[in-house]
Order: structure tokens, then C-alpha cells, then sequence
């Protein structure tokens, strides 16, 4: 019999993103890793376990530490809970306000389907996670300054400001990571210790990788600074937040469970053993094939900074990359970036990750993805920056969704999977509904993204297949290749101020709009047979943020 130990994070975004400094938000990000890719490895030293992977053969406690996600084995409960308590004491005692939940669950490996065992686990994360004792407590008698971020008593000093435990444990980690001194008493060493009794096992940074560590950043560097990431102070200084998440990934992964669900039972422990190794490597394969996707990224905005630099008021001397990653944990990847490029880098991401297959049990599929990036001001609360984006990203989700339906009405072949991009720019309004503000303009978005004709993925939508274009024109006219004809046409005219004017009508004067088609002649820059309302909402699109469009490799 074996015990296995499930780890997982909740409210993730809300923990991460209280903040608007982005020091105390990298830190965040790097507990949350820490806690789900690295400290397991250290409790399990000081418990005298080990530390290693397990492959059925050996003593090893780890069944995988990737993308977020750890999952421990244990001969006997003791050792499981033992894991679990000490695990639990040194995430309460220096990570205050990360929300951890921990199942233990028992698994007879030799006679047991794993499979199910993953099931079992993941209904017991869901119903731990809607009955938490502490979603209502005091924090509090009002004796204390409250901390801006948390909303906590702040009994900690930062830059001449109030904090709260929980934002000095952010900064804290911040600066144990990347190697410096605290950051308000230069001469105090950070520390971190597991206690055990009258021992204390201190831990150090040497086995702890950064995200920027694969980074080939040559004489270029990330900032720490919102204010840099922006550009020049003023009003025209914009960020954007970024989320980005797999699609239909659970249908990927169980097309992989399919293969072990029906095991012989004189089987089912090498079976197990092999789901094991094959699942790790899966969710390895997955996690590595996004982060080589956010490296070649960085690597094209190296590559082009002299294009697009002096647009996004960048001085070239300074080689500062416009980027900044904040979660790259699977297909789930959060990152903040200049507002000018912010549409470009999320659609070279795209692209490039669209492109990559990986095989899960007797299927192949490409890593599609949606996209959700909220341009904002640079003082803009982040967390309400954060929730837009990830609105945004599950309305490139319901695009999806509804292409998917068009198959299925109409019975079509082919594939049935695509990537979209989905962006609003805020630009000082209160409101951060997309719904509500969806409903008040007229707007294409969002659009799926299709790769060229001659680099087609064989797995997924084609709009280059006459029988699913027809089907799907109201899907297709709204791509990202036919809102840039749009743009480039728009920034190539000589009328920027009667496209304004244009902009402020084109919710009520469709005369105005067709008009607009012939003065300008769009409707011959796009493929397809696109009507005029469609067209129109492409239009409304570009000119709205052709003012905060740059492109990375040059105007085209």
C-alpha cells in the first residue's frame, strides 16, 4: 500500500497580483513555484526520504514536480502526514496568505488503476477548496495601519510605507532569490529554515532556477520597475497584462488516460509504473514547450530591438527588454509588457506556440491556446488589470467554443482547433466589465490566429480549406491577418484625423462607414468575400489602437 501527496495553490491570481509593485508581484510568483517545484525536494531530505524520482524500482518520493503541480509517494501515513506537517509549518510560518491545499490519498499501486486515483484526488481538491474554514476571519481590532495591497495590519516598513506580513514575505523572497540583501536593512541576512524539533535545517538558493535563468538575454536585461516597462512617464504610458491558457487541454490529457483505463489486473502495477513516467514526461514536454516559446520570444524582441525601441520611447543604449514574465507554469503563462507591443508579442507568442504538436496517448495535437491582454495605464490597479485580461482570454475560449459548434451543426471535417487573441485597452474608465463594454462598441474581436499557408499545422482550423471556410465566414473574416491589411492600410493614410472623427461614429452612421470602404479602399486588402459589417468591426478595431500598435520586426 502507498500514500500519495497531492500539492496544489489556490486564488493564485489574487496572491500573486494585490500588488502594483513589481517586485513584490515576481516574488509572489516565485513562492508559488517554489512551494510546488522545489521545497518538496527539501522536506523530504530532512525527513530522511528521498528526494529522487520515483520509477517503480527505486525509494523515490517525487512523482512529479512540474507546471505548478507536485505529487509526492509514501510507503506508510505517517510519513505522508509527517511530509504534509512539516510541508505546511514552513508555508505558514514565511509564506503568509498563499492559500495551500494538501490531499493525501491511499493507493494500493499493485491493484489499483492510477488513473482513477488522479480522479479521486481532483475531487477532493474541489471540495477542500469549497469548504475552506478561513475564507471569513478576523485580521484584525483596528489598532493597525492596514497594509494597501493586502488590506492586512501592517506592522512592516517598505520604501517609508506601512506593509503586512504577507507583502514583506513577497519582497523577502524577491530578494533571497535574486541574491541580495533585504531590501530595507541591507546588513540582515534573509533566512529560511525547516525546524524540526530543536533542529534547524537551513535551505539555499542554489537549487532554486529562476525563470529568467534559460533566457539568452546577452548584454540585455529585464526591470523590476512598471515605470520602465511603460516607457516615459505621461499620458500616453501604457502596460499590458497578458494571460494565456492551453485549449481543451484536459481532453489532450485524457486522450492519454484512455490508454490505461482498461488494465488486465496481473498488470496494473507495470502499467502504473509506466503511466507515471509517461505522464511526467507529457507534462514535462508541455511545461518546456511553452517556456522554449517564451524564450524564442524574448529572443525576437533582442533581435528586432532597434525596429520598434524609439516607438515605444525605449533609448537603445539601454538595452531593457519591454517584458517582463510573471507566471510561466504550463499552459498557463501570465507576463506583463510595454501597451505598444503588448498585441504584437502576445500574437508572436501564439503563433509560434500553435505550432507545436505533442503526442498524448494515440493522438497528436497542437498547442493551441487563448489570449486575453488588457492595455492599461501604467498606474492602473493591477489585480482589476489582471482579472480583465483573464476575462478576455475566456472570451477568445467562447470563440472557440462556437467555432467548434459550427462543426458540429454542419457536420464539416477537418480539424476543429484553432488559437484567438482577444484585447481591450482601458484607457482611464472605471469600468472593467467586458461584457458592458462589448455591448456599448462595435468591435471584431476576438481573432483567431492562423499561421501562413505554406506553415499550415496539419491539426489544426485552415482557412485555406475552401469547405470550412464557407461554413465558418463569420469566424474567418475575424483574423488576425485581415485586422493587420486593416491597420497597415490605416497607418499608411495621410487622414489620421478624419479616421478619428470616423472612429467617434461608426456605432450610428453605417452610410459613413460604407463611405469610409471606398475613400480608402480596404475591402480590396483582405481575402475572402467579406461584407460591409464586418468590415466595419475590423476597422473599429484597428483604428482604436493604432495609436498602441507597434510592430516588433518592423512597420510592414
Amino acid at each position: 500500500m502507498k500514500y500519495v501527496v497531492k500539492i496544489d495553490i489556490g486564488s493564485k491570481q489574487k496572491y500573486i497580483f494585490s500588488s502594483n509593485i513589481l517586485k513584490e508581484i515576481i516574488g509572489a510568483s516565485e513562492i508559488i513555484r517554489y512551494v510546488t517545484e522545489n521545497l518538496g525536494k527539501e522536506v523530504l531530505k530532512n525527513i530522511k526520504e528521498n528526494p529522487e524520482i520515483y520509477t517503480g524500482n527505486n525509494k523515490g518520493n517525487i512523482l512529479f514536480e512540474a507546471g505548478g503541480n507536485a505529487m509526492y509517494i509514501f510507503d506508510t501515513i505517517d510519513k505522508a502526514r509527517k511530509f504534509n506537517e512539516i510541508f505546511s509549518k514552513f508555508v505558514v510560518k514565511y509564506f503568509d496568505g498563499l492559500e495551500l491545499l494538501m490531499v493525501i490519498k491511499e493507493f494500493d499501486i499493485e491493484n489499483e488503476n492510477i488513473v482513477n486515483l488522479y480522479e479521486k484526488i481532483e475531487e477532493s481538491l474541489t471540495r477542500k477548496k469549497g469548504s475552506r474554514k478561513n475564507q471569513f476571519r478576523r485580521i484584525g481590532y483596528g489598532l493597525s495601519k492596514i497594509c494597501e495591497h493586502t488590506k492586512k495590519p501592517a506592522g512592516y516598513v517598505y520604501e517609508d510605507k506601512y506593509i503586512s506580513k504577507e507583502s514583506n514575505d513577497k519582497l523577502n523572497f524577491y530578494n533571497f532569490i535574486y541574491k541580495k540583501c533585504e531590501y530595507y536593512d541591507e546588513k540582515k541576512e534573509i533566512k529560511y529554515t525547516i525546524d524540526e524539533g530543536e533542529v534547524k535545517y537551513e535551505i539555499t538558493r542554489l537549487y532554486i532556477k529562476l525563470i529568467e535563468d534559460d533566457f539568452k538575454l546577452n548584454d540585455f536585461k529585464l526591470t523590476k520597475d512598471i515605470d520602465i516597462i511603460a516607457g516615459e512617464k505621461n499620458e500616453g504610458s501604457y502596460i499590458g497584462i497578458t494571460c494565456i491558457d492551453g485549449n481543451s487541454m484536459g481532453k489532450k490529457f485524457n486522450s492519454f488516460n484512455d490508454k490505461y483505463k482498461n488494465v488486465k489486473k496481473g498488470n496494473k502495477f507495470e502499467s502504473n509504473v509506466r503511466y507515471i513516467k509517461e505522464f511526467r514526461n507529457i507534462t514535462k514536454e508541455v511545461d518546456d514547450a511553452y517556456k522554449e516559446t517564451f524564450k524564442a520570444t524574448i529572443e525576437i524582441l533582442i533581435n528586432n530591438y532597434e525596429n520598434y525601441c524609439e516607438n515605444i520611447n525605449y533609448k537603445k543604449e539601454n538595452k531593457i527588454l519591454p517584458i517582463r514574465p510573471i507566471i510561466l507554469a504550463g499552459d498557463d503563462i501570465t507576463f506583463v509588457s510595454n501597451g505598444k507591443i503588448a498585441v504584437e508579442v502576445t500574437k508572436i507568442f501564439t503563433e509560434n506556440i500553435t505550432k507545436v504538436k505533442v503526442q498524448f496517448g494515440d493522438n497528436q495535437y497542437n498547442l493551441t491556446t487563448s489570449a486575453g491582454t488588457a492595455i492599461v495605464k501604467r498606474t492602473h490597479p493591477f489585480s482589476r488589470a489582471v482579472k480583465l485580461a483573464e476575462a478576455l482570454e475566456k472570451n477568445s475560449k467562447k470563440a472557440l467554443r462556437e467555432m467548434k459548434l459550427v462543426f458540429e451543426k454542419e457536420k464539416l471535417k477537418g480539424e476543429k482547433d484553432a488559437s484567438f487573441i482577444d484585447w481591450e485597452i482601458n484607457r482611464g474608465d472605471t469600468l472593467d466589465d467586458i461584457s458592458i463594454i462589448r455591448n456599448k462598441n462595435v468591435v471584431a474581436r476576438p481573432y483567431i490566429i492562423i499561421p501562413e499557408e505554406k506553415k499550415m499545422p496539419k491539426n489544426v482550423f485552415n482557412i485555406y480549406d475552401s469547405r470550412q471556410y464557407e461554413s465558418l465566414k463569420s469566424i474567418i473574416n475575424y483574423n488576425f491577418y485581415n485586422f493587420c491589411e486593416i491597420l497597415n492600410a490605416i497607418n499608411k493614410s495621410e487622414a489620421k484625423s478624419s479616421l478619428k472623427s470616423f472612429f467617434r461614429t461608426m456605432n450610428s452612421q453605417e452610410i459613413d462607414a460604407d463611405l469610409f470602404y471606398l475613400k480608402y479602399k480596404l475591402k480590396d486588402k483582405i481575402k475572402g468575400d467579406i461584407d460591409l459589417n464586418i468590415l466595419k468591426e475590423v476597422v473599429y478595431d484597428a483604428i482604436d489602437i493604432m495609436d498602441l500598435y507597434t510592430y516588433v520586426k518592423g512597420e510592414k
